[in-house]
């Protein structure tokens, strides 16, 4: 797939030779880019479309995703911005603008990225689970759990990737709604050791 991926970036060169207007051309051949992941060589792909359309949203998005790959989650938040003025509606943006606030450290930015749109971005289990870190590192570990067990309740198989993402105490609570979703054991093993833990989280510093 790469290798293809790889060969279409000289036939993406020849079109923009002979239309250096071809905005589809630059937009593909920096997706190429992204996927190859040559971030740095995508993004002036994606300011020569921005230069010829300014109206495109997902151009936006893709070059802030390409920032956010980088580590300018600064410049990333900018393009995410822009990506949802022209298009309010991109539930994948607000999650990605929610990233890019908590590496920065502006966990309640992030946490109002991760609410919004409700009905359409907190159905993804990684909505949920970045939510649950925010809340984590905001002090606020009963929230935290419970978005930990939607995120899982949603998909069973995040259970195990969490285990070197959250304190051990939340992740007991994960693999204790793990348990219960595949056994059908009662919930009143779950909310006793929910009440357990969240006791232990509140006195608990997180990091």
């Amino acid at each position: 797939m790469l290798g293809n991926n790889t060969q279409a970036i000289p036939d993406y060169d020849r079109a923009i030779e002979i239309n250096p207007k071809y905005a589809a051309g630059y937009y593909n051949r920096g997706l190429i880019y992204c996927k190859l992941g040559d971030y740095r060589q995508a993004i002036p792909d994606f300011d020569r479309v921005i230069e010829i359309n300014p109206k495109r949203a997902e151009v936006y998005y893709n070059r802030g995703i390409a920032y956010a790959k980088l580590g300018e989650q600064t410049q990333a938040i900018s393009d995410y911005d822009r990506a949802i003025e022209i298009n309010p509606k991109h539930a994948e943006v607000y999650y990605n603008r929610g990233i890019a606030y908590a590496e920065l450290g502006e966990q309640m930015q992030a946490i109002s990225d991760y609410d919004g749109p409700l009905e359409s971005i907190l159905i993804y289990a990684q909505a949920y689970y970045s939510r649950g870190v925010a809340y984590g590192k905001l002090g606020k570990p009963p929230q935290a759990i419970s978005d930990y067990d939607r995120a899982v309740e949603i998909n069973p198989e995040y259970a195990e990737a969490y285990n070197n993402m959250v304190s051990p105490m939340a992740n007991l609570a994960t693999r204790a709604r793990r348990f219960q979703i595949i056994t059908g054991r009662s919930k009143s093993i779950l909310n006793m050791l929910r009440l357990i833990i969240i006791g232990a989280l509140s006195t608990a510093c997180w990091q």
